[in-house]
């Protein structure tokens, strides 16, 4: 036989009941009949698993006396979760001899053998995952309540109670034998089509359940519970591929062959709970013919790198080999286990899973893996002038999706994005809508599919600055009044502004032209030309205007002490000057009037006259002081004959001019004699003698005179 879904689980003549048993799983589920197409691929969907509430104390007495009561931090606590359920299928084959039935009659049988016997093939599919769908209630992520096996009240009282801390209704899963068991113990009573417990929660008395533990536990042969939240059935119509007539039918024997089948997608929100009982499990239905394992994958196709997680059941029968179908070495994998590979290059790609005790049955699905939307290349920004950019890019699909279109946004370096902007499958360029001179930006620039956007490539530029404009100014220094010819070059960019710095109102010459502007008083001023089309660009440059220096005269500029000067200022208006005569504290003196002083010393004096308004104007002018002739120094030597035993005084008058050196003509040691002191002298041999007097400090001042002196007359 062929299958277009896989794994088939075929019900044979032999097992067709007279009606089907109530009670199980269809009878405590919700059943949700014609499952549109869209669904036979297994359904995904969002859903509040706990309520994810928190819980603090309000109130009085919360909090102690006098202090303000607190509010405790309330942190998120997720509650939803994808709950996600895969699709399986169940058939029935009726082969046929024509002429011994009717294919009306033939189908019809076919369709009742799949009416009652589905129930039992869902409950081992739900049971134990022999169909290879998810959920299933003994999957090793099965919530194991208790280690500790409890009797039937207290295990369904367990599980009730996790049921309704969820805040939902639930349903609890048994093997049908476990009927009598649970209807003795109390907690299970009928209700119309449903069996429920006294907390009204449905039971599904299931004859495909095994009542073992999960997977992942060691079966300890007693009965193990499960509860989950309410079961949902969604199951097609009844699926009849062809007729005799239209290719159900084989010439060469003669004979029809006829297939009927559901396919089924049972899920339940978030939770598998289970208990052990202390109840002895005596039986366990055997599983359902499959020679080839169960094979289920988290994806069939998206884009590399893709990680696909595969779970493989070998309905008992031992471990698998795993071919990922991209030259990866084979895995084994445990009967029941999950794994995981990653395809990173694009194709697709033949998933194989067989068993190395079953004759090497196999089951395959498909994967395709496409590359992912490449992202643009080489973005940059071009500038063509200070006020016009471009954002261009290339793109290369790589092997993977053409797009179907662009988004673009920019912003100044450092600034904010923009909104972005959607472009055509064609587009490589896109001006930017407003640039300024000398400015950076950057651009993103992503690609678009109708699925998938690539991710965002980036560039950058920077716009060139206007040129400033070149400001020259002549002269650029004198004295106030200054007349000075400004002249712009603004590089054929249009007229400027011009500031002169003084206050005075703007001009606004052409490119390349002059103006005069005349600047009246003292100061260094700066002018400014800026460009009237871009502000941003402008020159500076600096005029210094000088005020005049003041006229000093000074009458006399030369004599003896005491020496009386008189000066007299013309500062041009501008002001007082200090006036400083060399020596002395300065004097405040007004514009065009005089002052006087004495010199009682000589020397050269340096007389400055400095406008207190512009201390850079000044004026000076040397007065030469000397001190009148001194008299000449004086000598007198009494008497000015006499013998050697006469005592000479010698008088020495200097006029206040100080000491002086007295020698008296002979071999003796000159003296020093204090201005108008005597000393006194006795020769010891005659003769003629020349007395000096000199100035200690001024030796060209001196004095002699002549000494005769003879020997005493004997007695």
């Amino acid at each position: 036989m062929s299958c277009t879904m896989n794994p088939r689980m075929a019900v044979t003549k032999e097992v067709e009941e007279a009606a089907p048993p109530r009670y199980g799983l269809l009878s405590a589920a919700t059943v949700v009949e014609s499952m549109p197409a869209h669904a036979h691929n297994g359904i995904e969907y969002v859903v509040n698993c706990d309520p994810g509430l928190g819980l603090y104390p309000t109130g009085p007495g919360q909090c102690e006396p006098g202090q303000p009561p607190t509010n405790p931090t309330k942190a998120a606590v997720p509650g939803r979760a994808v709950t996600r359920a895969d699709p399986f299928a169940i058939y029935g084959a009726e082969p046929c001899i024509l002429g011994n039935q009717d294919e009306n009659e033939a189908r019809l049988q076919l369709r009742r053998r799949l009416q009652r016997g589905e129930r039992h093939l869902i409950e081992q599919a739900v049971d134990s995952g022999y169909a290879g769908a998810r959920p299933y209630l003994r999957h090793p992520d099965a919530d194991l309540v208790t280690d500790e096996p409890l009797t039937l009240d207290d295990a369904i009282g367990v599980l009730e109670h996790r049921i309704a801390e969820t805040g939902r209704a639930g349903t609890i899963h048994a093997p049908r034998w476990a009927a009598p068991r649970l209807d003795d113990a109390g907690v299970i009573h009928r209700d119309g089509p449903r069996m429920r417990t006294a907390l009204g929660n449905s039971v599904a008395l299931g004859s495909g359940y095994s009542g073992m533990p999960p997977e992942n536990l060691e079966d300890d042969g007693m009965l193990w519970l499960y509860a989950t939240a309410q079961v949902t059935v969604r199951r097609s119509d009844i699926i009849e591929p062809a007729t005799w007539s239209e290719g159900a039918f084989n010439p060469a024997t003669n004979s029809g062959f006829l297939l009927a089948e559901r396919v089924y997608v049972i899920d339940w929100p978030c939770h598998t709970w289970v208990v052990p009982t202390t109840v002895e499990r005596p039986y366990t239905p055997a599983p359902p013919t499959a020679s080839a394992p169960a094979l289920t994958i988290s994806h069939e196709g998206n884009t590399a790198p893709l990680q696909v997680d595969a779970h493989v059941s070998n309905w008992g029968s031992g471990p698998v080999e795993l071919d990922w179908g991209d030259g990866s070495e084979v895995e084994t994998v445990d009967d029941g286990g999950d794994t995981t590979h990653t395809y990173t290059e694009a194709g697709t790609y033949t998933i194989t899973a067989t068993s190395q005790q079953t004759g090497g049955a196999s089951t395959t699905r498909r994967v395709r893996v496409v590359a992912p939307l490449a992202a643009p290349t080489d973005v940059q920004i071009q500038a063509s002038s200070p006020v016009e950019a471009t954002a261009t890019w290339e793109f290369e699909s790589a092997g993977g999706p053409d797009p179907t279109g662009f988004e673009v946004r920019w912003r100044p370096s450092g600034g904010s994005w923009s909104q972005r902007t959607r472009l055509g499958a064609q587009a490589r360029s896109w001006p930017l809508p407003q640039v300024e001179p000398g400015t950076g930006y950057e651009v993103g620039v992503r690609a678009l599919t109708r699925q998938e956007t690539s991710p965002e490539a980036t560039g950058t530029g920077t716009t060139p600055a206007h040129p400033d404009p070149v400001l020259t100014v002549e002269p650029d220094s004198g004295t106030a009044p200054l007349e000075a010819e400004i002249t712009v070059d603004n590089h054929g960019l249009g007229p400027v502004t011009v500031q002169p710095g003084d206050g005075e109102p703007f001009t606004h010459p052409g490119d390349g032209t002059s103006t005069a502007h005349t600047y009246t008083g003292a100061g260094t001023y700066t002018i400014t030309a800026t460009s009237q089309m871009w502000e941003q660009a402008s020159a500076t440059a600096t005029v210094t205007a000088s005020a005049p220096d003041p006229v000093l005269t000074v009458d006399p500029t030369s004599g003896e002490t005491p020496l009386e000067v008189t000066a007299s200022v013309d500062n041009h208006g501008n002001g007082p000057v200090d006036l400083a005569w060399g020596e002395g504290d300065p004097v405040q003196v007004a514009d065009g009037a005089s002052a006087t002083h004495t010199y009682e010393t000589a020397g050269d004096y340096t007389v400055t006259a400095t406008s207190q308004a512009h201390p850079d104007a000044s004026a000076a002018t040397a007065v030469t002081v000397t001190a009148p002739e001194p008299e000449p120094l004086e000598l007198a030597v009494d008497p000015a004959e006499g013998t050697t035993d006469t005592e000479f005084t010698a008088l020495v008058t200097n006029h206040g001019q100080g000491p002086a050196e007295l020698t008296w003509g002979d071999n003796s040691d000159p003296v020093e004699i204090e201005d108008g002191a005597s000393a006194t002298h006795t020769y010891t041999e005659a003769g003629e003698f020349t007395v000096t007097a000199t100035d200690t400090d001024d030796p060209d001042r001196s004095a002699t005179t002549q000494v005769t002196v003879t020997a005493p007359d004997n007695p």
